[in-house]
């Protein structure tokens, strides 16, 4: 099926060279079309998704586990008109890779209608690793700039500290009682240190937190 030959007013170009991550897709799963993003995401071609024979579908690179069940439960909806779009996280493999997190926003065409006036699902896809990855970049500059306040504290300390060493408890909650901000940018670089650690053993449990960390030190 070419949906751009049928429907012109979708617009070619646009879904090609988009950088949101877009396909088309029928009611069992075929690929009608999925654009450059999308195609360099899966490390698969346009000609293995529109083949003749044994095309590749979206049940193929999709992770099964209970999202992929979801996913089939709310495309029956979609299919029978009881809603014109949904959104879910699953689980994408590329080819020759390891699964990777995404958000899938799920259109029927046309809205409305049942099966016999439907036509394709447009789908639009999210990394949410990519999206957490960026978060934790902004971490790390944050962090860094927390290193360099904490270096300028420690820099106008040293007069004050006349070298003294601090080697018990007692002396140290009195350093940070004294020195209230260079006790909180510690902890939160020690904070920042603990997350990437915990992020390094779970990897995709921890997503959503990635993301609101960083905007909790944004803010």
């Amino acid at each position: 099926m070419n949906v751009f030959e049928e429907y012109p007013e979708l617009g070619e170009v646009w879904f090609r060279r988009n950088q949101t991550m877009m396909g088309i897709s029928g009611p069992q799963g075929e690929v009608y079309d999925a654009n450059d993003a999308l195609l360099h995401f899966l490390k698969y071609a346009l000609s293995e998704f529109t083949r003749r024979e044994d095309p590749v579908t979206w049940h193929r690179f999709t992770l099964q586990d209970e999202s992929f069940e979801a996913d089939k439960a709310e495309s029956e909806k979609c299919l029978n008109g009881e809603r014109p779009s949904y959104t879910i996280r699953k689980y994408y493999v590329p080819k020759n890779s390891f699964p990777r997190l995404v958000e899938l926003h799920v259109t029927r065409f046309p809205l409305e209608g049942g099966r016999d006036e439907f036509k394709f699902f447009f789908v639009t896809i999210t990394d949410l690793e990519a999206t957490a990855s960026r978060a934790f970049d902004d971490i790390y500059e944050l962090s860094a700039g927390t290193l360099k306040a904490l270096e300028s504290i420690n820099q106008k300390l040293d007069g004050q500290l006349d070298h003294r060493h601090y080697s018990n408890y007692t002396e140290l909650k009195e350093l940070s009682q004294q020195h209230p901000r260079m006790a909180l940018a510690a902890f939160m670089l020690f904070s920042v240190i603990l997350l990437v650690m915990v992020f390094n053993l779970f990897g995709r449990s921890v997503i959503e937190i990635m993301t609101a960390v960083k905007d909790m030190f944004s803010e």
